[in-house]
């Protein structure tokens, strides 16, 4: 695998937000909406996405507890009221503690003031919704469920083997 940094930058901020265009944004590709796409229809970009969800290996616990405490998240968690001053501070210590789960992006005005950016807790809850459904439904519905995604995985695999075939020659 031939990728450049900026190549495995977009795959590791794609990893965390599974948004192509964001991460070819913070990659620092000048056409983030272009790039993100076209740099997932790479064989290797491909290949080295799945190969870094294998070492990740997150299991569906993991997924569901990450996506509760999103759908649970509120700004006010993150500060610290003081009494003397009447403003409220960031609690760097609980950041620190949570950015990974809850924290989707900290940035700072012109004015050195620190802005958390949350992940979208409409996001969390309608695929923590999605979850809580297939969980529900019969097992048979799972199956065709699972079935119909195993057919649709081997339909993008067999048109990328096409393509990559035509391309050699």
């Amino acid at each position: 695998m031939g990728l450049g940094p900026k190549q495995r930058a977009f795959v590791e901020f794609y990893l965390i937000s599974w948004n192509a265009r964001e991460a070819a944004e913070k990659a620092g590709y000048k056409s983030p909406q272009k790039a993100g796409w076209r740099l997932l229809q790479y064989p290797d970009i491909a290949e080295l996405v799945n190969q870094r969800i294998k070492e990740i290996g997150a299991s569906a616990d993991e997924v569901l507890i990450r996506l509760t405490k999103q759908a649970r998240s509120n700004l006010g968690d993150f500060l610290t009221y003081d009494p003397k001053t009447k403003k409220a501070e960031v609690n760097w210590e609980r950041v620190v503690q949570d950015s990974g789960d809850v924290i989707k992006k900290i940035s700072y005005t012109r004015h050195g003031t620190p802005v958390l950016e949350l992940y979208d807790k409409q996001r969390a809850l309608e695929l923590l919704g999605r979850f809580l459904k297939m969980e529900n439904a019969p097992a048979s519905e799972n199956q065709d469920k699972v079935e119909d995604l195993s057919a649709l995985v081997d339909l993008i695999n067999n048109a990328k083997d096409a393509r990559s075939d035509t391309e050699e020659e």
